[in-house]
């Protein structure tokens, strides 16, 4: 993976559960247009810069407005070029709350690799 941050794989597997878990919390914050979501998740090493990467986006966020996890209108005054602003759905809030079960298993997850990690160095000191 040189050259490519953490989690630049986003679209494909589980991945796109750390993206969907984090773009339906950041627009239940505030609507927001698929550029600034873009930063954000940057921001946080889930997303990687890019055409493509936005197109992957791109392609998540209509995914998720079929489902009705969020919704979508053209945002044309604020100045410049309309923009399409994204803003979480009812169905999209009661969504949010599977994910948090899964970031709890992801937690669970990393504290028994940690702890498997300390202690297998903990023998390797010992034998060292």
């Amino acid at each position: 993976m040189s050259g490519r941050r953490r989690g630049a794989g986003f679209c494909k597997g589980k991945g796109r559960v750390w993206l969907e878990g984090f773009v339906l919390l950041m627009l239940a914050e505030k609507p927001s247009h698929g550029y600034d979501l873009a930063k954000n998740l940057n921001a946080i090493g889930l997303q990687s810069e890019g055409v493509g990467s936005m197109g992957g986006l791109y392609r998540i966020l209509g995914d998720m407005e079929a489902l009705g996890l969020l919704e979508s209108r053209w945002n044309v005054e604020e100045p410049g070029p309309a923009k399409k602003e994204y803003r979480i759905t009812q169905t999209g809030m009661e969504s949010l709350q599977k994910y948090e079960g899964f970031f709890a298993e992801v937690k669970t997850l990393a504290e028994s690799f940690e702890q498997g990690l300390k202690k297998l160095k903990n023998q390797i000191g010992k034998e060292g």
